[in-house]
């Protein structure tokens, strides 16, 4: 009996294109959903909105910050850390309240660490300029 090699081979890149497809689309749905938690929003609008207010502040102000539903988040997805923290030498804010690897603003103001405080309730933090 003869074989098909012309109709073995056309079944075979059918299958790899099939497999192919699947694990594509299979990422892209991951991606989203991913992208679409509400925790990495959080994340993104609250570094962001620092940042800003960062960026916004005169010489001589002290702002404070409300960040009790960021901690509750932190408890929740079962970070340790405190959820926002400060590079200042790169003047970047990096918010994290997820496993993964948070999100990084940067802002353009020069403060020193000994601007950001953090009172004993850690229900907010205090920036000072």
């Amino acid at each position: 009996m003869l074989k098909n090699k012309k109709a073995d081979e056309m079944i075979t890149e059918q299958i790899i294109f099939i497999v192919l497809n699947i694990l594509f689309f299979a990422a892209l749905l991951f991606f989203v959903w991913r992208s679409a938690s509400e925790d990495i929003i959080l994340e993104e609008t609250y570094a962001k909105k620092i940042a800003l207010i960062i960026d916004s502040m005169q010489p001589g102000t002290n702002v404070s910050i409300t960040i009790s539903e960021l901690l509750e988040r932190a408890d929740k997805n079962k970070i340790k850390e405190f959820p926002v923290s400060f590079d200042f030498e790169k003047n970047e804010i990096k918010v994290k309240i997820t496993k993964g690897g948070g999100y990084t603003f940067n802002y353009f103001t020069t403060l020193k660490p000994e601007n950001i405080e953090i009172p004993g309730g850690k229900k907010i933090f205090i920036i000072k300029t």
